[in-house]
């Protein structure tokens, strides 16, 4: 097996669960919602609207409107309620890159949403190659194929680019910011350092857990590049300069936009705070407050300084439930199980999750070698981090899989070599 292969597998399962996905969405296993198409609506419009009439979540329902809102040329602005953000007025609950990037792809095909699909499948199955090549960094020409055929066949991963959601964006993602960081670590250019710089600023932009991901693997690359070439400091500093700057001037225009309607600083989006709280509210807590005096970016200024409260006031609550979070992360069973298809994915989840615990032992194992391992591990180390105080499942797992996946591929290829030695050679 080799990766062409793998990716060639990977296209072509994509594509398949896209066509399901478009024409029966209402068997997606993580579904929140149910069809709320129109009863007169016809069998194609539905499929060509889908998030409009058949979503998965209330995010796609969301991400449509605006979108749609952002074709019109009326900004980000949404139609009804979400969560903290409010109906007819300028948003930045969902972020700006990916109600961006749908627009631009709704303005030129007059709304359509296979199109949307199509060019999020072409961002996964590069994903899929991206993968790979990181596994070859990694562990070799045998974890480079098996971490490929991971990123393949893992039933998410495989599901993610058929759904209106951020996951779309942030997968092939934090892909590229691992690729990219590496070619800076291996040779430190000005050019390489503003590309770095270009993909952290746009990842604030796609979602805040994928920004802080980037800072924390560019972070790492230049502290193994320091570790191996300390006479090189002060271009590395110059360097590092380069690449804060280039994502300064990536997110400037968001943020200025959000100090002028909140006239308060915004660097990614107004979901955190709201989150941190919902997810560290123990029973005892006082319940939803009233925050209707505020706008959306003191509304989430409020929830993060609730959160901090709840948690001050319930450690012990909140130590228990984070550890409890920290350890239902590794747990691959999706909200609903109904037939045959959906358990083989269970299966192939649970698989792969227990080959990506092993490979995250085998990696913090190497970092005392100072080598590109820590790009991988500081990349895993954020999204298990940020998991454990917001929420954990399948979903919100997404964005770290590719990073798992080459640690499942790590874990095989240690396994196999050491039986079959002659499986590195080839």
């Amino acid at each position: 097996m080799s990766a062409r292969l793998a990716l060639t597998v990977g296209a072509v399962l994509r594509v398949l669960a896209a066509v399901v996905l478009l024409a029966l969405p209402q068997h997606f296993p993580m579904r929140d919602y149910d069809v709320v198409a129109p009863p007169d609506l016809t069998w194609g419009e539905r499929v060509l609207h889908r998030p409009r009439y058949a979503p998965i979540a209330e995010d796609e329902t969301a991400y449509d409107a605006l979108a749609r809102s952002l074709a019109r040329g009326d900004g980000l602005v949404l139609e009804r309620h979400w969560v903290i953000a409010r109906a007819g007025e300028p948003t930045a609950y969902g972020g700006a890159l990916y109600p961006m990037f749908v627009a631009a792809i709704y303005k030129v095909t007059g709304g359509l949403f296979p199109p949307v699909v199509a060019l999020q499948l072409i961002l996964s199955i590069a994903a899929v190659y991206g993968v790979g090549r990181i596994g070859a960094f990694v562990g070799g020409r045998t974890t480079e194929v098996l971490a490929a055929w991971g990123a393949a066949l893992h039933p998410g991963l495989v599901m993610a680019p058929s759904l209106m959601m951020t996951e779309a964006l942030s997968v092939p993602g934090a892909v590229a910011i691992v690729l990219a960081a590496k070619a800076w670590l291996d040779a430190p250019t000005a050019r390489r350092a503003a590309l770095c710089g270009l993909l952290v600023g746009a990842a604030f932009l796609i979602r805040s857990p994928l920004g802080l991901m980037a800072l924390a693997v560019n972070g790492a690359a230049l502290l193994v590049r320091w570790k191996r070439h300390a006479g090189e400091a002060r271009s590395l500093l110059q360097q590092a300069g380069i690449a804060l700057a280039t994502a300064a001037v990536v997110v400037a225009p968001w943020v200025a936009r959000n100090e002028a309607r909140y006239d308060r600083f915004v660097l990614s989006d107004t979901k955190a705070g709201v989150n941190l709280w919902a997810f560290n509210r123990p029973p005892e807590a006082p319940g939803w407050p009233n925050v209707d005096h505020l706008n959306e970016a003191e509304r989430d200024a409020h929830f993060r300084a609730l959160a901090r409260r709840n948690i001050a006031r319930y450690p012990g609550w909140f130590a228990a439930t984070t550890l409890s979070r920290a350890l239902r992360y590794w747990w691959p069973v999706p909200r609903r199980a109904v037939n045959v298809v959906h358990w083989m994915g269970v299966g192939v989840y649970a698989l792969a999750t227990l080959l990506a615990m092993l490979g995250v032992v085998l990696l913090l194992r190497r970092l005392r070698r100072f080598g590109p391992e820590w790009l991988v591990a500081a990349g895993v180390a954020v999204t298990w981090g940020l998991s454990t105080i917001t929420a954990v499942g399948l979903r919100h797992r997404l964005t770290g899989e590719p990073l798992l996946m080459v640690c499942a591929g790590l874990a095989l290829a240690t396994l196999l070599v050491a039986r079959w030695p002659a499986l590195e050679r080839r």
